[in-house]
């Protein structure tokens, strides 16, 4: 079995021996503590499913939240753990595919996961998500539009190319000629000279300092990398 679950919750202490379980079940369990996370999770780590779990006395992560922002950017099935049935119940028009009370029933829950991994393993559930978000940035795949916190920036579709091709591959060392073949969608014969004007370009509208890049960073004699997590991976 390869299924990969994603457990979203502030405080996972009472998720605990849920992760212990379900890794003694064999699936695989990736963890956010935040919502941010968690979106990035979805679109890297590629769960099978996702468990939301609602506020404790500890937990700031607003369940209700989270179900409707993940909801939005993916068809992955949902599970939310709710303290009590008002919750459970908005959970369930947000969006989420099913909805548990805590004080948990450990053998209830693992057989609605079945059921829902069943369910879906008949359906098609989308290979790439339509939708990036990650700290102060998302990027529309369908529409082609980029939201630098809460404005709308204008892309040429060239930059838009590079851009989508640096965030699907976030985290990765893209060479200049990998990149130079993401932007060759618009221009027939770009070169390096070209590449460095598109990545000037993008960093002046998307980064919050272009001289001292967050975003996407230089790797030096080899290419860029997008680094959504804001750390310092080479020079500028």
């Amino acid at each position: 079995m390869d299924k990969k679950i994603l457990l979203v919750g502030s405080d996972l202490t009472p998720l605990k021996r849920l992760e212990e379980v379900l890794r003694e079940r064999g699936y695989r369990v990736g963890k956010a503590y935040s919502l941010d996370q968690a979106l990035w999770q979805l679109f890297h780590y590629s769960p099978q499913l996702m468990i939301i779990q609602g506020d404790t006395t500890s937990s700031p992560l607003n369940l209700l939240e989270a179900c409707r922002r993940l909801r939005e950017v993916s068809r992955v099935p949902i599970i939310t753990l709710s303290s009590n049935r008002v919750e459970k119940l908005r959970s369930l028009e947000l969006g989420a595919d099913d909805s548990l009370l805590r004080p948990l029933d450990m053998e209830e829950l693992l057989a609605r996961m079945a059921a829902l991994m069943r369910r879906t393993d008949r359906e098609t559930v989308e290979p790439r998500l339509s939708i990036y978000s990650g700290p102060g940035i998302w990027v529309n795949f369908d529409t082609h539009e980029v939201g630098i916190g809460d404005k709308v920036v204008r892309l040429t579709p060239g930059e838009f190319h590079l851009l989508e091709y640096l965030v699907r591959n976030a985290g990765q060392i893209l060479t200049h000629e990998q990149l130079q073949e993401a932007i060759s969608v618009s221009l027939s014969r770009p070169n390096r000279g070209i590449l460095r004007q598109y990545i000037s370009r993008l960093r002046r509208k998307i980064e919050a300092d272009p001289a001292l890049p967050s975003l996407i960073i230089t790797q030096r004699g080899l290419g860029y990398s997008f680094s959504p997590e804001g750390e310092w991976e080479g020079d500028t």
